[in-house]
């Protein structure tokens, strides 16, 4: 069983298309229980509207106090540019050791899966501990068993693509032909890959297979001398 399992009336995915047609979005509170004092933090959209399902997406965020010791994530559902307009879904607070503000870093990763699945995994770095939520479409008609054997299958794509074998491997090509060429073939490659790795961080699964192929004909063309 996970951690919790929430059902809400989302309308999130385009079950012909397998998109998600509504963004789902963190609003971040910064939160330090010894002043009792309470921020509102970043609007984060994680999962954008139009992002081809199943995904997972992580982001990382630090703390902004001095000697912060929570952060607390918000989970919404919308397009609206302000917080208070968008649905929200549930919401996870988790423990950070007390240090200099941008030193106590935590993950936020989103799972969503076209069966309205929403897995939210929020990790802190420092501790290693970790806090997790589900929230199901009310539609959803699998049992709590399913719903996590679902997630469990999902695992797979649950890195960042940079640490994909494949991504690894186009952009160790990279840095190897940029060691061995020089001056405007070189200038030509250091850009290839500082926008290959740009498009790996927005982390769109099928934006990042195409430009993919795109980088690895660049490759192909420097190691023929082509460019």
């Amino acid at each position: 069983m996970p951690d919790e399992q929430k059902k809400h009336p989302l309308e999130q995915y385009s079950e012909n298309e397998q998109i998600a047609y509504l963004s789902i979005l963190s609003a971040v509170c910064y939160v330090d229980k010894e002043f009792g004092d309470m921020e509102k933090g970043r609007f984060l959209p994680i999962i954008e509207r139009n992002t081809t399902i199943p995904c997972s997406k992580v982001e990382r965020l630090y703390s902004v106090y001095d000697f912060q010791t929570e952060i607390c994530v918000a989970i919404y559902q919308g397009e609206s540019r302000l917080v208070s307009n968008n649905i929200k879904l549930g919401e996870i607070s988790i423990f950070i050791p007390p240090e200099p503000r941008g030193k106590s870093p935590i993950d936020v990763r989103y799972t969503y899966d076209i069966n309205g699945i929403l897995e939210v995994e929020v990790v802190s770095i420092s501790t290693g501990e970790k806090k997790r939520e589900v929230i199901v479409n009310s539609d959803n008609s699998m049992s709590p068993e399913e719903i996590e054997i679902r997630l469990k299958e999902l695992e797979g794509i649950k890195i960042h693509p940079r640490d994909n074998e494949k991504n690894r491997y186009l952009l160790s090509k990279g840095e190897r032909l940029y060691e061995e060429t020089l001056s405007e073939t070189r200038e030509k490659i250091s850009k290839a890959i500082e926008r290959f790795e740009a498009i790996l961080n927005r982390q769109n699964l099928e934006e990042i297979k195409k430009e993919a192929i795109i980088f690895e004909q660049f490759l192909e063309n420097v190691e023929k001398w082509e460019v």
